[in-house]
């Protein structure tokens, strides 16, 4: 019966139930903001078998742990010319020396029972650039410093991108307020 009686006030009232309603969502979204944690992209599944594997590779491969960036490169003349060579070679130097670098993988002298990293025609080849951190820990201005370092030697004839799950987390933006 009560709610029968709720039921017909509110149909009566619908203007001021629609009002309520507004007022109720609006205030709920002011304490989210307000009271709401911070945005986090920091994941773990405790006792997940995936989390025991990523847990194993941090602590035995620390290495390997931090994210990662690729430096994909084309030339016309083929990457193995050696002015794309001496300026690709200068260049991973560069991104070497760049806060929280790990390593910085060279497509022309490849480690022993890597994929090859240049391409059959020989016109574009790739490197792999390991970070020590995870690529959520990384500022964007470190990426920023990369990114500017290839534009600085990019030239006709050489074009040179990135991509990995450092730039994508780079490129990612947190949700807002809605």
């Amino acid at each position: 019966m009560l709610l029968q009686r709720l039921g017909r006030w509110c149909y009566r009232h619908r203007w001021r139930v629609l009002v309520l309603w507004i007022v109720g969502f609006l205030f709920i979204g002011f304490l989210g903001s307000k009271f709401g944690g911070d945005y986090a992209s920091d994941f773990s599944l405790p006792g997940a078998e995936s989390q025991a594997a990523f847990d194993l590779l941090k602590d035995r491969f620390p290495s390997h742990f931090g994210g990662t960036a690729d430096v994909v490169f084309k030339a016309g003349a083929g990457v193995t010319d050696p002015s794309v060579q001496q300026t690709m070679e200068g260049l991973f130097r560069q991104i070497s020396k760049l806060p929280h670098v790990e390593s910085v993988s060279d497509p022309y002298n490849p480690q022993p029972g890597a994929p090859a990293a240049i391409s059959r025609d020989g016109r574009i080849a790739f490197a792999e650039v390991q970070f020590d951190v995870e690529a959520q820990n990384l500022e964007k201005t470190e990426i920023e410093q990369m990114e500017a370092l290839a534009q600085k030697v990019e030239r006709r004839g050489l074009q040179i991108e990135f991509g990995g799950d450092v730039i994508q987390q780079a490129q990612f933006e947190p949700p807002g307020g809605a």
